[in-house]
């Protein structure tokens, strides 16, 4: 299959290629699709985070193209490029970058399926080095706003999956960094001592910096960061580090998608995104969702409803109707609970079969749905001479 990217600013040329390559009938996915062209740290991303093995380049800017088929040419695992031109001019620029294969505006639909098997054939025969799938799932927490519950969110559905896979749980968040103080942590080693160190990370100073909660792994926040919010190249660092030692990594992310946060975005294969049923998270969730479709990663949205109640203004389906996006966990507000959980610096129990089955989903293992307590009808209480007993099925089906 073809999973490619396409980097045009002639918008007629992009729509010509589009009508052309679905005309072919071939497994082709356009994973991205640039009306300009991407600078070259946004490139690295996308390529790491999308595994593209075809990348469509109009060769319409020479500068511009140069540069981006430089930056390809130094990928370890670098997709197949094919340039896009109108000019005899382009082609020799094309050739002199070592590609081969090319296309001619407005496309023959002859020659764009010809173009479409020979790269078919090259990815199958093994032509192209594909980037290998990371063993470590990456998954990243987002709130729709400030307030949403995504950090209990994170660390509850962490806690339940450090039961069966080693996990650690990164606190993201430059200003709003909330795990030291809901696990009663202390914050003297931090996610920014370890962005400074990202180069010199080894065992021993990792095991200093990481806190442990239970079987999970912890590399919290500051109060207050500042100046030290942290970049995207020393954060991929870290987690290239990581990876190595941990089956699952998430991150607490904040709500603004800054540079950093793209870089855990493009790398995660689940985004959790945390909404409550309230006007201003849900038009802020739909903005979220509209920017997660221009990074490329819309399709790996899970929606998790927090906080709902029996007079809320949205119920389950109009928010699901509302995102276009279906709703995979629902968690009940129960503020005693969560209180009394922040208190202890302990998960909310009263809600671990929900997180649980949410972790199971994320990482792809199959749980059970949470159950909910039986609760007797009303009638029941006032029923004489059953004994304690008798059969469910007498006692009702547990439904309200």
């Amino acid at each position: 299959m073809i999973r490619a990217i396409l980097i045009s600013p002639v918008q007629a040329m992009i729509q010509q290629l589009e009508s052309s390559l679905s005309a072919t009938r071939q497994p082709i996915e356009l994973v991205k699709e640039y009306a300009r062209y991407p600078t070259t740290e946004e490139l690295v991303r996308v390529l790491d985070g999308l595994a593209p093995n075809v990348v469509f380049l109009d060769l319409s800017n020479e500068i511009a193209a140069s540069r981006i088929m430089e930056a390809i040419s130094q990928q370890a695992s670098a997709p197949l490029l094919v340039a896009l031109h109108n000019s005899t001019t382009a082609l020799v620029q094309a050739m002199r970058h070592g590609i081969r294969d090319y296309l001619t505006a407005p496309f023959e639909q002859p020659a764009v399926d010809s173009c479409i098997r020979l790269l078919l054939g090259l990815i199958a025969s093994g032509g192209v080095r594909q980037p290998a799938p990371p063993a470590t799932k990456m998954i990243a927490f987002l709130p729709a706003k400030p307030g949403c519950g995504a950090s209990t969110i994170a660390l509850n559905t962490c806690a339940a999956l450090s039961a069966a896979q080693r996990t650690l749980l990164v606190d993201a968040d430059p200003f709003n960094g909330q795990l030291a103080y809901m696990l009663k942590q202390d914050n003297s080693f931090s996610i920014r001592h370890a962005l400074d160190r990202a180069g010199a990370l080894d065992e021993d100073l990792w095991d200093k910096m990481v806190r442990t909660f239970g079987r999970l792994d912890v590399l919290s926040g500051e109060d207050y960061l500042g100046d030290h919010a942290p970049s995207a190249a020393p954060l991929r660092r870290v987690l290239d580090f990581a990876r190595a030692y941990y089956d699952a990594i998430a991150c607490d992310l904040p709500g603004a998608l800054d540079d950093a946060a793209q870089v855990v975005l493009q790398q995660s294969g689940k985004i959790v995104l945390a909404v409550t049923p309230d006007v201003a998270a849900l038009r802020l969730a739909y903005c979220k969702l509209h920017l997660l479709d221009g990074l490329g990663c819309a399709k790996k949205v899970q929606l998790v409803l927090n906080r709902t109640h029996a007079r809320a203004g949205f119920r389950r389906a109009d928010v699901e109707r509302s995102l276009g996006l279906q709703v995979v966990c629902e968690i009940p507000a129960n503020h005693s609970a969560v209180h009394n959980a922040l208190v202890e610096g302990r998960p909310v129990r009263e809600y671990a079969a929900r997180f649980g089955a949410l972790a199971g989903l994320l990482v792809g293992r199959n749980a059970e749905p949470p159950k909910e307590r039986y609760r007797r009808r009303f009638l029941q209480f006032f029923s004489i001479g059953r004994a304690v007993t008798a059969p469910l099925a007498l006692l009702g089906d547990g439904k309200r």
